[in-house]
C-alpha cells in the first residue's frame, strides 16, 4: 500500500500516474476537510497512530512525504523501520521493510535532507 503524508496537492501527480488513490496521513486539511466527514465519503484519512500500526505489518508499505518529516517518522515508527527508497527535490519515499541486498542511504547520507 502507498500513503501520502499531509498535503494531497504536493503529491497529486503520484495519484495521477499510479491511476489510483492512496490514504492520506493527517490529510484532513484545506478543502479536503470539508467533505471528509460527510456520510458516504471514502475512508482514506489515517492518523499517525493508524500509520504506525499499519507500518509494523508484514506487508510492504510506502509513504511519500516532505524530507523534513524523517525525524517524526523515526520517532513514530522506530528509526530501524524507516527505510528511504528515494529522495529528490525535498520529497522522500519511505518503506517499512528494507529491500534484500539493497544499499539504502544510511543516516549520514540523509542528514543533509533534514
Amino acid at each position: 500500500m502507498s500513503c501520502v503524508d499531509h498535503h494531497y496537492y504536493t503529491f497529486s501527480s503520484m495519484f495521477f500516474y499510479m491511476n489510483r488513490s492512496a490514504p492520506l496521513v493527517n490529510g484532513r486539511r484545506q478543502n479536503l476537510e470539508y467533505g471528509s466527514y460527510a456520510r458516504g465519503a471514502p475512508d482514506i484519512f489515517l492518523t499517525d497512530s493508524q500509520l504506525a500500526e499499519d507500518w509494523r505489518r508484514p506487508e510492504r508499505y510506502y509513504l511519500v512525504a516532505d524530507h523534513l518529516q524523517i525525524p517524526r517518522f523515526e520517532k513514530l515508527m522506530g528509526a530501524e523501520n524507516v527505510n528511504v527508497v528515494i529522495s529528490s527535490g525535498g520529497k522522500i519515499a519511505l518503506t517499512n521493510h528494507p529491500f534484500a541486498g539493497a544499499q539504502l542511504p544510511g543516516p549520514s547520507e540523509t542528514d543533509g535532507m533534514r
